[in-house]
């Protein structure tokens, strides 16, 4: 099976733009994917990092080599992953956990959000919820960032908009 590398490569890319001088991060993102190419050229079911088992991957879909290189970020708190339909307060707090987080974001519209909200079905609130806040920080010159995870899961951080492009990629 060919594994999706160039969609590795770009994720690895676009992280360096929402973390800029992390090279921690850098390093062990490098590392998480280097290990994930042995995992796969040897057939092991697991990714080993600095002689240690980091996780264990199936690799058995294109988009799983992608995996590790979330699961980093999300070790690191520099990305948040949740189900396609998890409650605005369970996103809010794992997004406001975020090293990310732009702190001072005003919060004064969730209220009304949530009352206008009432009745709806949860995968309509969540998705109607990123999509104001992400309205909410852009005018605060915040990008709400969203990686496509190839599954009903949302994977969100946050970067400045002058490091953002305005243009969908696909990670």
């Amino acid at each position: 099976m060919e594994h999706d590398s160039e969609r590795a490569e770009a994720l690895l890319a676009v992280a360096a733009l929402w973390m800029p001088g992390n090279s921690e991060v850098h390093a062990w993102l490098r590392s998480a994917l280097d290990a994930t190419y042995v995992a796969l050229a040897e057939d092991q079911p697991y990714i080993m990092i600095d002689g240690e088992i980091f996780d264990e991957y199936t690799f058995d879909e294109p988009n799983d080599i992608v995996q590790p290189l979330l699961d980093c970020l999300m070790y690191y708190d520099h990305l948040t992953a949740f189900d396609w339909k998890a409650s605005p307060e369970d996103i809010r707090g794992q997004l406001e956990a975020l090293l990310s987080y732009p702190r001072g974001l005003p919060w004064n519209w969730y209220p009304a959000f949530l009352r206008d909200c009432e009745g709806l079905h949860a995968g309509d609130v969540a998705e109607r919820f990123l999509e104001t806040l992400g309205e909410h920080c852009y005018g605060h010159g915040i990008a709400l960032l969203a990686v496509d995870t190839q599954s009903d899961s949302y994977a969100m951080t946050f970067m400045p908009t002058d490091l953002a492009v305005r243009q969908e990629t696909t990670i």
